[in-house]
């Protein structure tokens, strides 16, 4: 990807490469957590990791206009949002 050739040409990560990094981080802790019994696919702290990491992927591949990333984290987004406000 594009972001590992920068990175090992010893260039810096751009502000929205960084929050989609963290929104990947933010999505496997909430996977990881779910898979090790730590959090319940009902309780705020995942549905909330699930929401944050998905807007901030959502943001980078929306700019880089990755349609289909941008749709999967809007569909992401929406489906925890929707538990989150039930």
């Amino acid at each position: 990807s594009l972001d590992m050739r920068r990175a090992k040409k010893g260039q810096a990560l751009t502000f929205l490469d960084t929050l989609g990094w963290i929104g990947v981080f933010l999505i496997l802790v909430a996977y990881i957590g779910n898979i090790l019994g730590y959090l319940s696919p009902s309780t705020i702290s995942y549905l909330l990791l699930n929401i944050l990491g998905s807007i901030g992927i959502l943001i980078e591949a929306w700019h880089k206009k990755d349609l289909p990333a941008s749709a999967l984290n809007i569909i992401w987004a929406l489906i925890a949002l929707i538990q989150l406000v039930k």
